[in-house]
């Protein structure tokens, strides 16, 4: 993890020693996300980075500054890759097995989160009938097993994937 938030600082500049210590990496790193999100457009009062680790139950984002990001790289220079880096619903990733015989699989990539009572997954669905859908659903404090907290969240992927023109 401090490896993880050293790299990024130092890609930014914002380190100067070879072996940061962990106090160091966090604040360089968290400084070196922020900013990044900031060009991209995103406001900073809908998240916040306890240590860039994302595993900290610490680091907070809306459901709706998620959905920013997503927007935000669809027109970024690095759209494809970023879109190359998520897993693929019934293919690849977390996602491989997810999904399978639905109308989401291989129209779904997105990055799924989870830790003990929240389960999340965002991404961007394309639809039959409908435009692609940006989305966001996270789900924290429930008191079911991460079993059936993530059948809820597939439940309402099968939704999405319903949608009709207006």
């Amino acid at each position: 993890r401090v490896l993880a938030q050293a790299s990024i600082g130092v890609g930014r500049g914002a380190i100067a020693t070879a072996h940061p210590d962990t106090d160091d990496a966090t604040t360089a790193g968290s400084t070196a996300v922020s900013q990044i999100l900031a060009t991209l457009g995103i406001d900073a009062a809908g998240y916040i980075l306890a240590d860039g680790s994302g595993l900290s139950r610490h680091n907070l984002a809306t459901p709706a500054t998620l959905v920013a990001l997503l927007q935000a790289m669809t027109t970024h220079p690095q759209a494809a890759t970023y879109r190359d880096s998520l897993a693929v619903a019934g293919v690849s990733g977390t996602l491989r097995n997810r999904f399978t015989n639905t109308a989401a699989a291989e129209t779904l990539i997105g990055k799924t989160g989870s830790l003990s009572g929240n389960t999340a997954l965002s991404g961007y669905l394309d639809t039959p009938d409908h435009d692609p859908v940006i989305f966001s659903i996270m789900i924290n404090h429930g008191n079911q097993s991460g079993v059936a907290l993530r059948e809820a969240v597939d439940e309402v992927v099968a939704l999405l994937t319903q949608l009709q023109p207006c």
